[in-house]
């Protein structure tokens, strides 16, 4: 049995989205295929970890996992705390609204220019119009979302709009994580 510590670099938390608090091996057993240095292929084995939830990483060319580790800075590192705390949030709303804030900041406070960015990003995002008489503008889904919880409009249902937020948070997640990796 082999202890150690595991220290996942922030810069593959906000690449890849994966949230990792901290977390330690506990115990390791493996049966190594070839001794290649610097590289762990095993046959088969065990690996016990402890600490918070783990998501699994599936569909991540290995060349590009040892890529990413081996940088030694990533754009928008500066950020990468702040998105692993809204990924941590105890519910959806709260990690949209953490989330929105955080491409809201990016995009220097502008909702016109986030709404930009999202549409560059995802071109069939659900719009609707910006219920304010005085404004003849479109909102896109996460705009509205947030807005609908942040300030009063009339005729909002806000359990709906909540339940909506749960629907779209894994979605803000991923263009936040576009838009931290876009900053230098």
């Amino acid at each position: 049995m082999v202890k150690g510590t595991v220290s996942l670099q922030a810069g593959i938390r906000g690449i890849h989205g994966v949230t990792i608090g901290p977390t330690h091996i506990s115990a390791v057993q493996l049966v190594p295929l070839t001794p290649t240095p610097g590289v762990l292929s095993v046959e088969c084995g065990e690996l016990v970890i402890t600490g918070e939830a783990i998501r699994c990483c599936i569909g991540i060319p290995a060349a590009r996992l040892r890529a990413d580790l081996e940088q030694e800075s990533y754009g928008g590192e500066a950020y990468f705390g702040l998105y692993r705390s809204a990924r941590q949030s105890s519910g959806a709303v709260e990690e949209f609204m953490h989330l929105y804030h955080i491409v809201l900041m990016l995009f220097g406070d502008s909702q016109a220019r986030v709404d930009e960015f999202i549409k560059q990003e995802l071109p069939s995002v659900p719009q609707t119009r910006d219920p304010r008489p005085e404004k003849q503008t479109m909102e896109t889904v996460f705009t509205r979302l947030r807005n609908e919880l942040a300030h009063r409009r009339p005729d909002v249902n806000v359990e709906k709009t909540k339940s909506e937020m749960a629907k779209w948070v894994d979605r803000l997640a991923a263009l936040a994580a576009r838009a931290i990796r876009s900053q230098p």
